[in-house]
């Protein structure tokens, strides 16, 4: 499965914890301003790539200006030849920035363990990544992450407002290779939802006016972050 996608983005991202009912709920309010996305259903395989001593989402929990996660992504189960997505996301204060490019999966891992594979597009992003990969050393493989997405978009509002849907959210730190589906840890109660409000400038009233009627409150989550700590508290 290839993705159509945007090498970069900057945005804002918000994001809410919902139980079933507010999730019920909000979505026949908003429904008249939004659609499914292109791709409304996704089965999102991420590994996220760290040190040996967890440094990336230590500091990412420690709540700085400045954070910076890396990760390879696939919207299905892959094989050898799967789109496969190498990604840095960046966040200074409230902004999010996120630079990308594709290789099939057997070279995206192996791009992503240090050797020089694939072609010469995105020269730039490719360089960005391989710095980060040095500049930390040790990188490698940390935790698999998987869930399924439901992704929304305003009608007829190119680089509008985006929400999306996060469910069955799973993690494993024992076996990372998205190819194989061994037995994983759920991350949330099995009625509750993630959802992210991604907006390129400020929220609109209308969506502020929803969230409110729900009752909704931001929450601070990032997946990884509370995969490490499941995994933390388990090890004792």
């Amino acid at each position: 499965m290839e993705i159509a996608y945007q090498p970069t983005f900057e945005r804002s991202e918000t994001k809410y914890l919902l139980s079933a009912a507010q999730y019920e709920t909000f979505l026949p309010i908003v429904s008249a301003r939004l659609a499914p996305d292109m791709y409304p259903h996704s089965d999102i395989r991420n590994i996220y790539y760290d040190t040996p001593d967890f440094l990336l989402i230590r500091r990412s929990l420690s709540k700085p200006d400045f954070k910076e996660k890396l990760r390879l992504r696939t919207y299905c189960l892959p094989d050898d030849s799967t789109p496969a997505y190498v990604e840095i996301k960046r966040k200074y204060s409230k902004t999010v920035y996120k630079r990308r490019f594709c290789l099939p999966y057997t070279e995206a891992l192996s791009f992503m363990s240090g050797q020089n594979v694939g072609g010469n597009e995105w020269k730039q992003i490719r360089r960005e990544v391989s710095y980060a990969l040095n500049f930390y050393g040790g990188i490698r493989p940390a935790m698999k992450l998987i869930y399924k997405r439901d992704s929304f978009a305003t009608k007829d509002e190119p680089g509008g407002v985006r929400i999306t849907f996060d469910s069955d959210i799973q993690w494993s730190a024992r076996d990372t290779d998205l190819r194989r589906e061994a037995a994983m840890n759920p991350l949330l109660c099995q009625d509750q939802k993630l959802m992210e409000i991604k907006c390129a400038g400020a929220m609109p009233m209308w969506l502020t006016r929803a969230l409110c009627e729900i009752r909704a409150i931001p929450a601070s989550f990032s997946k990884y972050g509370r995969a490490y700590s499941a995994l933390i508290e388990a090890n004792g």
